[in-house]
Order: C-alpha cells, then structure tokens, then sequence
C-alpha cells in the first residue's frame, strides 16, 4: 500500500520544458488530499525548487540530492553537509583544473565561472527567462564561507574524476552531459528518504520513489517499490530492475494510478 511517493524532478515530475504539466500537477493534488504524503526528492537547491514549483504546500522535501531534507511542515529531518577537511581537497582539485563547479549550502549557491555554467546550462534547458533567473541568485565563489552540502561540477578530465572517484569520503555520481554531482558520503536521496519514512512512520515497503539519474539510483534499488524513467541513459537502465514510462508521457501517474484513486 502507498503512504509515501517521493519523485525526481528534472526527467521525472517535470517535463522535457523542465515545467510541472497539469497531470501531475492534479496528481499531486490528489495523492495529498487523500492522505498520503508526497515528497520531492531532487539534486536541485531549495530556491531552485521554488523557481520550478509554486506551490510546495504540504510537500516533504529532499533537496540537494539528499544531503537536506525537511518535511511537510518546513521541519528539517535530515541534514548533512562534505566535512570540511574533505571539501578543501575536492576544491583545491577542481580549481587547480579549471573545473566550472556550484557549491551549494542551504541558503546559497556560489559559482566560480559563472560564464562557461551560463552557455552550458543553456544548451541544457533551452530557456533563457529560467536561465537568468536562477544565475541572478547565484554569488562568486571567493573561498569556503560556510558548510557545503552539495557541489555541482562540469568536466570531461578524466584525471579529474579518477581523482574524485578515489575520494572514499564522497559520494560521486553522474548527472549526464559531463556533469556530476558531489556530496557527503553519507548524504544520498536513499539515506534522506530513509529518514524522511522513519521520521513519518511509513513502513519501507510503503515507499514508492521515482527517478531518471545517477542520483537516483541509490534510492530506486534500495527500495522495493523503485522506478526508473523510459528516458533515463541506457547505462542507468542496467543498473536497475524495474523501468517505466517516460516523463513525457507520464510515466509516474500510470504507476501511481493504478494503486491509488486520483
């Protein structure tokens, strides 16, 4: 039985124009109005969220890729941010390589070539309104101010990423497009779902979660009731049992209809 359905955003929830489609919209409406809890569960920062999602009332939230999550009271459940003495190392690598990177902290997101992360989100959304939006919040990386929960990094040196890969404190996964995300070893969308169901007593089993990334892959074969999107990366599809429907032709809703009325 369902009592917690937590879902990805970008290729997940939100269509290829990263925008929330009425379907799901009402979904959600729904799966909330009948007493279930509903829970975003994103690589995205809290502001980031806010941009593509008006209204998060009632919504438990995992953000960052699962190194902060609170729930649908604005309570913070789970919290965990790259120990300083590991960040250092990971940021001395990426600015010694030129490496374009986000760090991001709860509040903030620092850049440190805010023009080369311009042209590549560009090619990614497609959309110049979003694109301004979201720089215009972001600050100049001018050093470690305060504690770093996630960081957001561009590359194709493979030196770099075998050199990030042996980093036994992180976790480093794949975004697609030359991107990868970092976090503490102990923060993923699994450990912050985990608590997020023990914080609610829901039972694991009740747990249904959805995904289409490398940072969905720890949550989606960690619980029973996973899926994968359609339009994941093939190399994400072998890596998990059980695949759906696309994003755009609302794959999430054909699973969740089927369990419950909306």
């Amino acid at each position: 039985m369902i009592k917690l359905i937590a879902t990805d955003m970008d290729g997940t929830l939100l269509n290829n124009k990263h925008k929330l489609g009425k379907i799901e919209e009402k979904m959600i409406q729904d799966i909330i109005k009948n007493n279930h809890h509903f829970s975003l569960a994103t690589g995205r920062s809290l502001k980031s969220i806010k941009l593509a999602i008006k209204n998060l009332k009632n919504m438990n939230i995992i953000a960052l890729n699962g190194s902060y999550a609170q729930n649908f009271k604005g309570e913070v459940v789970y919290q965990k941010s790259i120990k300083n003495d590991v960040l250092k190392n990971v940021i001395e690598i990426l600015l010694s390589n030129r490496v374009t990177f986000l760090a991001h902290n709860i509040e903030e997101t620092f850049c440190n070539n805010k023009k080369d992360y311009y042209i590549r989100y560009f090619k990614w959304t497609k959309n110049l309104s979003m694109l301004l939006n979201i720089m215009s919040r972001f600050k100049t990386f001018k050093g470690i101010e305060k504690d770093i929960y996630k960081i957001d990094l561009f590359t194709s040196n493979t030196d770099v990423i075998d050199k990030l890969k042996q980093i036994a404190e992180i976790n480093f996964v794949s975004s697609g497009n030359d991107g990868y995300e970092i976090t503490d070893i102990e923060a993923s969308k699994k450990d912050a779902l985990i608590a997020l169901s023990k914080h609610l007593n829901i039972q694991e089993d009740n747990v249904y979660c959805f995904g289409d990334s490398g940072n969905d892959i720890s949550m989606i074969n960690y619980f029973k009731n996973g899926y994968l999107m359609g339009n994941a990366e093939q190399h994400f599809k072998e890596m998990v049992e059980k695949v759906i429907d696309t994003n755009e032709n609302n794959g999430i809703y054909k699973i969740i209809s089927k369990e419950i009325k909306i």
